[in-house]
């Protein structure tokens, strides 16, 4: 039996269930139900058991935030699903496949919309490296994307070809980390991005030899290629194990940006732990980010002269930024550590790289030597809630 006849039925299937949801009034019902339709074609039997088709929140140990995605398709044998109704699902982003956002009527606003979703969940994704443990070995590796999908149950007054340059204005000053893997519209056909070496490219790792948008003209066989558009994503991202630990140390948000692991003092009078404030996260952030990033490893010797432990071992290659405007000495370079050795005692007012603090902003890491905290950056600690 021809494979494509049986898409092309439920695809006609699709479509009327499409037109039937338009008797109801209410538009966030309309889109509802149409997210319904797809999440069973997807549920169905279609994909492996270990994958839920979800409606609800993703939340990030990156930001401490949770949003709201039609659909996301989620490996439930890597991670916890936190909550779970009939209404919505609550889960880490750890363990999240990607997501597709549906729309009725895909216009060049929708597209926008879509889009825009897209990259707030590849702005979510932890800055780290995921792996997988296997008898007598683990294979770390950095954390993969999930992939970002857009569904649409039809044109609204415009052509495929146009939304094929709706989406390359889109793209045209964005990062390709954040570009959607593709677009399909029911009956109508998908846009790729056509790649070098590669052809119809859907993985983000493939975009960086795009050469433009490619729309491609299915008709009633577009719902049987995207299928395998989902399903070949899936079969390709391997994004390892959960690790629940960041959940308990979830950042704050100070001024532009998420911050953790920023406890750099003490006050002795109060008694009162300190944390750095806006003023001082944005001098350190505009710094570091002019300044660029070094491999840990590298930064580590500058500050002590020596290797990464044991313990460092598994960041030793893991880009850090350093904070050093003022060009610091490392407390083996001074004269004191010259002429006494480890058990010098280095002069007071000599300031040098050690000791150090090393915390995360937006999910990356930055070296802060303890010389350069200044009362003006500091602030009480408050305590969540």
């Amino acid at each position: 039996m021809d494979l494509n006849l049986i898409f092309r039925e439920i695809s006609k299937n699709l479509l009327s269930e499409f037109e039937q949801s338009g008797e109801y009034g209410h538009t966030v019902t309309q889109g509802s139900y149409r997210e319904d339709q797809l999440a069973e074609f997807l549920r169905d039997g279609r994909l492996p058991h270990k994958y839920k088709v979800l409606k609800g929140e993703i939340v990030s140990s990156k930001t401490g935030t949770a949003e709201h995605f039609d659909l996301i398709i989620f490996d439930s044998s890597r991670a916890p699903i936190w909550k779970q109704s009939q209404s919505i699902s609550v889960v880490p982003i750890e363990g999240v496949s990607g997501i597709i956002e549906v729309k009725s009527s895909l216009s060049k606003a929708e597209l926008r919309d879509a889009l825009e979703k897209i990259k707030k969940l590849r702005e979510m994704v932890p800055i780290s490296h995921a792996q997988i443990t296997a008898p007598g070995t683990t294979n770390a590796y950095p954390r993969p994307s999930p992939f970002g999908l857009v569904f649409g149950y039809q044109l609204s007054n415009n052509s495929l070809e146009s939304l094929a340059q709706n989406l390359t204005e889109y793209e045209k000053d964005l990062e390709i980390y954040y570009w959607p893997n593709c677009v399909a519209v029911l009956n109508e056909g998908l846009l790729y991005h056509l790649c070098k070496g590669y052809g119809e490219g859907l993985k983000v790792e493939e975009f960086k030899d795009a050469e433009g948008v490619w729309p491609v003209h299915f008709g009633d066989e577009t719902l049987f290629q995207f299928f395998n558009a989902v399903f070949y994503l899936l079969n390709t991202i391997h994004i390892g194990e959960f690790d629940p630990v960041p959940y308990t140390m979830l950042p704050v948000k100070i001024g532009d940006h998420y911050v953790n692991e920023h406890t750099v003092a003490h006050d002795t009078e109060t008694g009162e732990l300190l944390v750095l404030n806006e003023k001082g996260i944005n001098e350190i952030f505009n710094y570091c980010r002019e300044a660029g990033q070094t491999a840990f490893s590298k930064i580590l010797r500058r500050m002590t002269g020596r290797e990464p432990t044991e313990a460092l071992e598994s960041i030793r290659d893991d880009a850090f930024f350093l904070y050093d405007p003022d060009k610091l000495p490392a407390q083996h370079e001074t004269p004191e550590f010259k002429a006494g050795g480890e058990n010098a005692l280095i002069g007071v007012g000599v300031k040098t790289l050690s000791p150090y603090f090393i915390i995360k902003i937006d999910g990356e890491h930055y070296v802060l030597p303890q010389a350069y905290i200044v009362k003006e950056w500091l602030e009480p600690r408050r305590r969540r809630g």
